[in-house]
C-alpha cells in the first residue's frame, strides 16, 4: 500500500489499488510453523549468506545480459575475468508484483511444487536460517520507518533477529547505500563468531525512475525533465534513457561498490530483483508492472547473479538449461546444511538448473485471486 503514497501517482490510480490491497491482505493472519523435527544435517560452509532483492530491475536491459547499450560495463568486464561471479542471465521472476514476489521468495513458493493454498503456511527462509544457527537480518529500504510491507507479518518478525528500516531523513537515493554499508560491516566483521543470514530489500529503480539515481551519473540521454508524466509513447526514448541511467546507478555502480569492499571468503551473495518493467512496450499499458492482462515478458524478466569465492566452480552453468529465481530458496537451504530430501521439496538448486524443454511458470496477482500462469 505504501507504494501508492508517492506523489507521482494520481488518486485515480492510488485509491483502487489501496482498496485492492486491503481486500487481498486483510484476511486473518496465521503463524507459519517450521516443524520442530526439521533440522540441518551438516554445518554450513558459509559464515554469511546474503540475499539482495532489488526493485524493478529488468534483466534484458542489462548489458551483462546482452543489451546493446552499456548499462553494466563493470559487471560485463567482471564476468569475463572473475571466477567469483556467476551470471545466470535473465531469468523468470516468480511474479510481476512486488508484494507477491518478495513473499514468494521468502517462503520458497514454487508453482511446480506447491499449491496456492499453501501460501499462508509455508515457513520462511528466516525460520530455516534461524534453525540453522544464523542470526537473521532484514534491511528494508523501501518501507517507512518500522513499517511492515510485502505481506510480512508480526509473526514473521519472530524469526528476524534484526529488522531495520529508515526514516524520511534519509534521501531515497542514499537508502540503499546506508544498508549496503551495514551489510558489508556485518560480513567483514572478523571479531564476531556469529553466522548471519541477511536480506536487503532495495529501493532500487522504483518508479518514477528520475528520482532513483544521482544525475551526475547519466550516460544516456535525453531523459525526462520531470518525474511527473512521461508514461506515453511520445516520451518513450526519454523514459527508456531515464530508466537505463537508473539501472546503471542502482545495479552496476551499486554492485561495484559492494565488491570493492566485501570479503567473500566465507560469504555468498545472491542478487536478483522482484520483477522487471514494461517500458512502454505495450499499447495497452496501464502501469510498468503488476498488470494482469496484456502482460509484457519484461515484467517477469529479472537478473540473477551469485558472488562467492570460486563461484563458477561451485555453481557451474550447464548447457541446455535455464534458471529461475525460485531456485534461490532451495539453494540457500542446501547452503544452510539441510538435507537433499528437504531441499528437493522446494525444487532444483542453482547447481542443477531446468531443462529448456520445461515450460516456465509465473504467479500473477489479480483482483479476484492469486493465480499461476504458464
Amino acid at each position: 500500500i505504501d507504494t501508492f503514497k508517492l506523489s507521482s501517482y494520481p488518486a485515480a490510480l492510488k485509491i483502487p489499488n489501496i482498496a485492492l490491497a486491503y481486500l487481498q491482505f486483510s484476511k486473518p493472519i496465521k503463524e507459519r510453523i517450521l516443524d520442530e523435527n526439521i533440522k540441518p544435517i551438516m554445518e554450513s560452509k558459509f559464515k554469511n549468506i546474503v540475499w539482495i532483492i532489488d526493485e524493478s530491475v529488468t534483466g534484458t536491459y542489462l548489458s551483462v545480459n546482452g543489451y546493446e547499450k552499456e548499462t553494466t560495463p563493470y559487471l560485463s568486464k567482471l564476468e569475463k575475468k572473475s571466477t567469483d561471479f556467476i551470471n545466470f542471465d535473465t531469468v523468470n521472476s516468480i511474479s510481476n508484483c512486488s508484494a507477491n514476489s518478495n513473499l514468494f521468495l521468502r517462503i520458497g513458493m514454487n508453482p511446480k511444487k506447491h499449491q496456492l493454498e499453501e501460501i499462508s503456511a509455508l515457513p520462511t527462509i528466516f525460520q530455516y536460517a534461524q534453525r540453522a544457527g544464523y542470526k537473521t537480518w532484514l534491511f528494508d529500504s523501501q518501507t517507512q520507518k518500522d513499517h511492515l510491507q510485502n505481506q510480512l507479518t508480526f509473526y514473521d518478525k519472530k524469526s528476524i533477529d534484526n529488522f531495520e528500516t529508515l526514516g524520511v531523513e534519509v534521501n531515497r537515493i542514499n537508502k540503499d547505500k546506508v544498508f549496503l554499508n551495514s551489510m558489508i560491516d556485518l560480513v567483514n566483521d572478523q571479531t564476531s563468531s556469529d553466522k548471519n543470514f541477511i536480506v536487503l530489500v532495495k529501493y532500487g529503480v522504483h518508479f518514477p525512475y528520475l528520482l532513483t539515481y544521482n544525475h551526475e551519473f547519466s550516460p544516456f540521454s535525453p531523459v525526462l525533465e520531470s518525474s511527473y508524466g512521461g508514461m506515453n509513447f511520445e516520451n518513450r526514448e526519454k523514459q527508456l534513457n531515464t530508466y537505463l541511467n537508473a539501472l546503471h546507478f542502482n545495479v552496476d555502480m551499486y554492485l561495484k561498490k559492494m565488491l570493492e569492499k566485501i570479503d567473500l571468503k566465507e560469504s555468498v551473495v545472491f542478487y536478483t530483483s522482484d520483477h522487471g518493467q514494461n517500458i512502454l512496450e505495450s499499447e495497452n499499458l496501464s502501469r510498468p508492472h503488476c498488470n494482469n492482462e496484456n502482460v509484457v515478458k519484461n515484467e517477469l524478466s529479472v537478473p540473477l547473479f551469485l558472488f562467492t569465492k570460486q563461484a563458477k566452480t561451485l555453481f557451474p552453468k550447464r548447457k541446455d538449461t535455464f534458471y529461475s529465481q525460485i531456485q534461490m530458496f532451495p539453494t540457500t537451504l542446501s547452503l544452510l546444511g539441510y538435507s537433499d530430501e528437504l531441499v528437493s521439496t522446494y525444487g532444483k538448486t542453482l547447481s542443477e538448473g531446468f531443462s529448456k524443454s520445461n515450460e516456465r511458470q509465473y504467479i500473477l496477482s489479480s483482483s479476484k485471486e492469486t493465480k499461476v500462469f504458464e
